[in-house]
């Protein structure tokens, strides 16, 4: 009998035994099930935290976008209105109406430019581009000092100044002051002499019908040319020990032809006895 129980007690013992032993691998197989569950977890909250960045990112986006689709409205605004303006301004012209004057240049500023043009020209001996701001009918005088005569000094036509730095012809363009010698020179020889003998183009001084340089000879320029506006390019003086009596100048004279000025006239100036 007491054999008995101990039997069953070891074996109710080893039944407990087995038992708690199933319980502990369920217990282990159930922390490994949970630690699997939290890194999941992990892994969501992580997912979770990325997708807020992204869904941060695009709201930013969007206000971006939303900033440059009210400028492009904007933008679609003005030029809607300036497209109106366009229309409305086509209409008037083809009903004729005038529009506002532009502002007019003065005839003293258009001479200027027109000289400025001109004595560039010169530097560069450009004679084809210079016979087109030559007198149709008048042609171009050249004098060689203050005083222009009429009977002597040479007058070239707009269509003879395309060789003019080339032609060898030899021509008398009046007489030498003092000796009264007659001024015998290719063009090539009297450009250098009587035209541009200095750098004009960068002068000291600029004058409008106005007269800068001065010596003993009479300036007539306003008898001759009594209609036409003159500009003058002016040095005063290059060497100190001539105190000035070594100015030079080159003047260039204007008239008027069917509402454009041309030049008529290019005088040289400088000291004479």
């Amino acid at each position: 009998m007491r054999l008995t129980c101990v039997v069953v007690l070891l074996f109710f013992l080893t039944a407990c035994s087995n038992s708690n032993l199933n319980l502990e691998e369920e217990l282990a197989h159930i922390k490994e099930e949970n630690k699997k569950l939290v890194n999941q977890l992990d892994q969501i909250s992580d997912e979770i935290d990325l997708l807020k960045q992204e869904n941060l990112t695009v709201l930013q986006k969007l206000e971006q976008l939303k900033i440059v689709n009210d400028q492009l409205e904007a933008d679609n605004e003005q030029l809607q209105s300036e497209n109106e303006d366009l229309k409305e301004q086509i209409l008037n012209i083809e009903n004729g109406e005038n529009l506002p004057d532009s502002p007019q240049i003065s005839e003293e500023d258009l001479i200027l430019n027109k000289a400025d043009e001109i004595i560039w020209l010169l530097e560069a001996q450009d004679m084809t581009q210079l016979s087109t701001f030559i007198h149709p009918i008048n042609g171009v005088r050249f004098s060689p000092y203050l005083y222009v005569n009429v009977n002597s000094d040479l007058v070239f036509q707009s269509n003879q100044m395309s060789g003019f730095m080339t032609d060898n012809n030899v021509y008398t363009w009046g007489n030498y002051d003092g000796s009264g010698d007659p001024i015998q020179l290719t063009t090539v020889d009297y450009y250098n002499a009587f035209v541009y003998s200095v750098d004009f183009a960068n002068p000291e001084q600029v004058s409008y019908n106005q007269i800068l340089g001065t010596g003993n000879m009479i300036q007539n320029q306003f008898t001759v040319y009594p209609d036409a506006n003159i500009v003058e390019f002016y040095f005063s003086g290059f060497d100190p020990q001539y105190e000035g009596m070594d100015w030079q100048s080159l003047k260039l004279v204007f008239e008027e032809y069917n509402g454009e000025w041309f030049i008529v006239g290019i005088i040289k100036g400088a000291w004479t006895s």
